[in-house]
Formats: C-alpha cells, sequence, structure tokens
C-alpha cells in the first residue's frame, strides 16, 4: 500500500539547506546536457542536506556524509542513500543498475524537491523509504530517454513506507 499523503513528510528549505557546493559531474546516468546534470545534481544534495536537518530536529542521531559517491546519511550504522526528483518529474523512486549493485547502501529515501514560481526549491517531501534487498525485488526496468548509457530501475511509491518509521533506527 501506497505512504498516504498525510503520512509523507513536508520540509520547508532554508538558506542553509540550499548552500551547496558545485554539483559533481559525472558516473553513469541516461544521456543528459551538462546544464541538466549540474541541475539534477543540485537538488540531489538540497534534498540530502533537508533530510539531514529534518533528522536533527527530530533528535535522531545522524551523520551526514554528503553523498558524493558514498552514502549519504547514517543512522546507527544503516546506511541511506537520499534519491531526490523534481516535483514535475513523477513520484517513484529511479534507481540506476549500478546502484542495485553498491553494497553501500541499505535503504533508499525517496524525496521530492519542490519549487516556487521561480524554480527555487522551497521544500522537500519526503515520500518514504525502502530496503534495498526490497527495492531489488520489486524494480522494474525503465527507459528514461532514447539512448540511456546504463539500466534504470522504478520502484513504484506504493512499495514505500512513511520515512515517519525512520525513528526506529534511531
Amino acid at each position: 500500500m501506497a505512504v498516504a499523503k498525510q503520512q509523507r513528510i513536508t520540509y520547508v528549505l532554508d538558506e542553509s539547506d540550499k548552500d551547496v557546493e558545485t554539483p559533481l559531474i559525472g558516473g553513469s546516468d541516461y544521456t543528459r546536457g551538462r546544464e541538466r546534470k549540474e541541475k539534477h545534481a543540485r537538488i540531489g544534495f538540497i534534498a540530502e542536506n533537508a533530510f539531514s536537518s529534518w533528522l536533527s530536529q527530530h533528535g535522531i542521531e545522524h551523520q551526514h556524509r554528503g553523498g558524493k559517491g558514498e552514502t549519504d546519511i547514517i543512522i546507527r550504522g544503516k546506511r541511506f542513500d537520499v534519491k531526490a526528483r523534481d516535483s514535475d518529474t513523477g513520484t517513484d523512486l529511479i534507481i540506476n543498475e549500478d546502484l542495485t549493485t553498491n553494497d553501500d547502501t541499505d535503504f533508499y529515501v525517496l524525496s521530492i524537491v519542490h519549487r516556487d514560481s521561480t524554480g527555487e526549491p522551497v521544500a522537500v517531501e519526503f515520500v518514504g523509504y525502502i530496503s534495498k534487498d526490497e527495492a531489488d525485488l520489486q524494480k522494474e526496468p525503465i527507459q528514461m530517454s532514447e539512448d540511456n548509457r546504463c539500466e534504470l530501475f522504478c520502484v513504484g511509491n506504493q512499495h514505500l513506507k512513511t520515512v515517519v518509521d525512520i525513528v526506529h533506527f534511531s
């Protein structure tokens, strides 16, 4: 059953959440121009910062590692990879094939970055989370462009658990 809208968490961004370094460009992904890659990398870092801030606000001890090619967040030894989508690109979890074989992740957190009328990120909605093992069972191959450079998988958000349950890891 999908995470009900009322069980999703919406975190309103402050300026410190949006203060991210120049995003990394590279790694395997589907074909995108440099500008789109930078935009998507920036929203990913913003979502990671927002998740870390939300955890701190709720007294959940964690380590925020910055997500530069490594686990984004660690809570009591459990490794979380924060995956971000723009609000206009859908609400399902998209995972690159190389991440499904990465042993540096225990859970994926799906977040959606919402923007104001100028395009500036203003809030992050945490849709839910799923274990890597469960994601491997539920994933379906998808194609995001005609010339994908890597295999992509989709996990429908109906398979996610509410982020509120992450308190059990603390």
